[in-house]
């Protein structure tokens, strides 16, 4: 049997194998029609091996492996823009009712304890606006 043939065997069974030798093998108009039959070949004895037809073959039980790193991101980021989305769409703050203060009271302090003069007068004033919160 050729090296070649053998390189195609190699890789059908799915053991490793050169690159640059296994393209040289099937460059080859024999090496090609090698592959084919000797597929179709192993194909034939596992489906009477195994004593189910192909259509009805189960797929072997896959190894729970964890989801890839970028899977897990795009998911937090569809999360959250949905929950940001949802948000906006649902939760209108109410306007913003500002009313002016209408009496003006001045504490005098106690006898109990004394407080000094002020020395600055700050003083605040309220104005109703016509904006709504940041919109």
């Amino acid at each position: 049997m050729s090296s070649e043939l053998e390189i195609i065997d190699a890789f059908i069974d799915g053991q490793r194998v050169d690159g640059d030798a296994i393209k040289r093998a099937l460059s080859d108009p024999e090496g090609r029609a090698y592959m084919i039959d000797a597929w179709l070949l192993r194909e034939a004895v596992q489906e009477n091996e195994t004593g189910a037809s192909y259509a009805v073959t189960v797929p072997a039980a896959r190894s729970a492996k964890p989801a890839p790193r970028w899977l897990v991101a795009a998911a937090i980021t569809g999360s959250l823009l949905g929950a940001y989305t949802t948000g906006r769409i649902t939760a209108r703050p109410a306007p913003l009712a500002v009313t002016p203060p209408t009496t003006t009271v001045v504490a005098q302090p106690s006898a109990a304890f004394p407080v000094p003069a002020a020395t600055r007068v700050i003083q605040l004033e309220f104005h109703a606006s016509n904006t709504s919160g940041g919109d």
